[in-house]
């Protein structure tokens, strides 16, 4: 699995930062082609999932998005997202994952998704949490 951030400099520095801590404890994390790991997998190269996250029909920036792969297919990755409110990640593998993004002033959402090979996306809208005091 390998996991990138686009186009804020900041998020990408971190992510590259991850990824060379995950690469070395996780054998199928940064193997997705040409050597760097950040190459987005192709046809039967895994599966690549864009997760789009908007609040009030906005995008949210810098929420927390937190993936858990199919078990052999890379563990799990956080990343932030991007001013337009999207994280890509890529998995050598397929399978059933975990999505939970997480954002300041925003309801918590956890999703289940169906990670096949190729380019895919979920979008999640947050609602704003309530201040019933």
């Amino acid at each position: 699995m390998t996991a990138i951030v686009h186009p804020r400099r900041g998020a990408v520095a971190q992510a590259l930062a991850g990824l060379l801590i995950a690469s070395a404890s996780c054998p199928s994390l940064g193997q997705a082609g040409g050597g760097d790991g950040l190459e987005v997998p192709g046809e039967g190269q895994g599966a690549a999932l864009t997760v789009v996250v908007t609040g009030a029909g906005m995008p949210v920036a810098e929420a927390e998005v937190k993936i858990t792969f199919p078990p052999g297919a890379g563990g799990e990755a956080i990343l932030p997202t991007d001013r337009t409110g999207q994280a890509l990640f890529s998995s050598s593998g397929t399978g059933a994952a975990t999505v939970r993004v997480v954002a300041t002033g925003w309801m918590t959402v956890l999703r289940e998704v169906v990670l096949t090979q190729g380019p895919q996306q979920l979008t999640i809208r947050l609602d704003a949490l309530r201040n019933d005091k």
